[in-house]
């Protein structure tokens, strides 16, 4: 399972921000020029920025890191279009052997999976949907929803407008 905070709503990203994707129990990748990466204090002082397609990687004494280029969003075609560009992955773990980072991850998304279908169907579960079910119709709470996900409200048989359409 991997979570991306910032990507389903690239469109609206404004320069500066970064791009920050989870996966739980994993790693964190974070996406960005090389000005934001240093202005977040991410990259030490000193680092040598790697050319083309090669990865740097270092460590300290809680996680492991990792540089290289990345495709910056929205662009298409061929590497040789971006592999000289300035947009950088960095990707962030545990200061663990990669392969446990990987089976705790895996374990995580697992248990979530086991704990999702023992509460389907449960009480609880019902109790929940209730609560979905009047949330959906106070008047308030889809008012202050709408607010902070910017969403259009929909109608019946309306499609659903992408960020790029609106």
């Amino acid at each position: 399972m991997r979570i991306d905070l910032a990507l389903p709503c690239a469109a609206t990203l404004a320069a500066s921000d970064l791009l920050i994707a989870i996966q739980p129990r994993g790693f964190t990748d974070i996406h960005g020029t090389s000005a934001q990466l240093c202005a977040e204090g991410l990259i030490p002082d000193g680092f040598k920025w790697p050319s083309r397609t090669e990865r740097v990687s270092w460590t300290n004494e809680k996680f492991s890191f990792s540089v290289a280029r990345s495709r910056p969003p929205g662009t298409k075609g061929p590497m040789s279009t971006w592999i000289a560009g300035d947009y950088w992955s960095l990707e962030r773990c545990l200061n663990v052997d990669r392969l446990e980072v990987i089976r705790f991850a895996e374990i995580y998304k697992r248990s979530c999976e086991l704990n999702a279908a023992i509460l389907f169907g449960s009480a609880e579960c019902c109790r929940l949907g209730e609560r979905v079910s009047v949330a959906w119709q106070d008047s308030a709470y889809t008012a202050f929803r709408q607010r902070i996900l910017g969403d259009d409200p929909r109608g019946p048989g309306r499609p659903r407008k992408t960020r790029s359409q609106a």
